[in-house]
């Protein structure tokens, strides 16, 4: 499947549901892999990438989008490798992100709880 991945000129992640939490595996490792990716736009999919340049979004049912994405990046050779490296910069970066995110809640969740005695949390920090 990798081999594939890596020779194909774009990877097209279609999600029929957009309601559903669902791609988000495949598409990090789509963009791990530094290839160009099309994928049906959901609330989960939104979080990872940023539309036209880490990859192309459209709406799961929408035909003539999916066509244009794929027009677009089979046309444009150029593009498709500066994509591809964007998404494979951003796939780099993501696990530090997520931990940030993370640590970000847990402090925030400290300072609402502070009136209740949570003063005596720690602080939390990534580590870095």
């Amino acid at each position: 499947m990798i081999r594939w991945n890596l020779q194909a000129r774009c990877v097209v992640l279609p999600i029929t549901d957009r309601r559903v939490a669902a791609g988000q595996l495949a598409m990090l490792e789509t963009m791990a892999l530094g290839s160009p990716l099309i994928i049906s736009q959901n609330w989960a999919t939104r979080e990872y990438a940023v539309p036209g340049r880490d990859a192309l979004f459209f709406e799961p049912g929408d035909v003539d989008a999916l066509r244009t994405a794929i027009t677009a990046l089979w046309e444009s050779p150029r593009l498709a490798l500066e994509m591809g490296a964007k998404a494979r910069h951003v796939a780099g970066l993501m696990p530090d992100m997520q931990v940030a995110a993370f640590v970000a809640l847990l402090n925030d969740s400290r300072r609402l709880h502070e009136p209740l005695g949570a003063e005596s949390w720690p602080v939390f920090s990534t580590g870095r």
